[in-house]
C-alpha cells in the first residue's frame, strides 16, 4: 500500500482495500494510523471518500522525500 502511495502521490481507502485484501472499515484504520505516524503523508476527505496523499513538500520549500525517508515510509 505503501509504495502504491510513494509511486501515486495518493491513494483512496477503496483502492488500498483491493492492494491489502483487506475491509475498507479496516484499512480506514490503517491510513489513520499512517497518517499519524508518518509526517510525509496526510488525509482527506471525509468519512468513505477519504485518501491519503504525500504532502507537498516544495510547498514549504522543503526537498522531495530522500531515499532514506522512503524506506522508513515502506518498512
Amino acid at each position: 500500500m505503501l509504495q502504491y502511495l510513494i509511486r501515486h502521490l495518493g491513494i483512496d481507502t477503496s483502492t488500498a482495500a483491493r492492494i491489502c485484501q483487506r475491509q475498507e472499515s479496516e484499512v480506514r484504520g490503517i491510513l489513520s494510523q499512517v497518517d499519524r505516524q508518518y509526517p510525509h503523508i496526510e488525509r482527506g476527505g471525509t468519512s468513505r471518500g477519504t485518501y491519503s496523499v504525500l504532502k507537498q513538500r516544495a510547498e514549504h520549500g522543503e526537498p522531495g522525500l530522500t531515499n532514506r525517508e522512503i524506506r522508513q515510509i515502506v518498512r
